[in-house]
């Protein structure tokens, strides 16, 4: 008997667009040096991040 079973991968594409930048308040601001900031992404994602200058 064959216990080998198929493997599948599902690929992931990677879609997402910016949809905003906000600051740690909520507010929605143009992106700034030295300021910690959070983009939002259409699939739901955020990232965080510091442009240090």
């Amino acid at each position: 008997s064959n216990n080998c079973f198929p493997t599948y991968i599902n690929e992931v594409t990677n879609n997402k667009k910016l949809i905003r930048v906000i600051d740690i308040h909520g507010k929605t601001i143009s992106p700034k040096p030295n300021i910690p900031l959070i983009y939002i992404y259409s699939d739901g994602s955020r990232e965080k991040r510091i442009f240090i200058q």
